[in-house]
């Protein structure tokens, strides 16, 4: 079951699992615009969930990336690298 919304229409994205749910991010939609939303799927309840967008530092900037690695560690979900809109590679974490 896929949500409503722009992730049904997203490639070159990020995806890790914590605490029994997956967290799904970034990526680009169609017109090649990277994205910084964030989603996350529950199995128990079988729905999705928009949740609040990436931020690429405390500064609060949108992450909008495509072709991330994104991983989970102690609780929280890490993203790094990845490419911006312009194809630039990013060496944020």
């Amino acid at each position: 079951k896929s949500p409503k919304g722009s992730l049904r229409q997203t490639k070159n994205l990020g995806m890790t699992a914590l605490d029994g749910k997956i967290y799904v991010g970034g990526g680009e939609n169609e017109n090649g615009d990277a994205l910084a939303a964030l989603w996350m799927y529950d199995p128990k309840s079988d729905s999705w969930a928009e949740l609040s967008s990436m931020k690429k530092s405390p500064k609060g900037s949108l992450r909008q990336t495509k072709n991330l690695g994104m991983t989970a560690l102690d609780g929280k979900i890490y993203v790094g690298g990845g490419e911006n809109e312009n194809g630039d590679a990013l060496a944020a974490l």
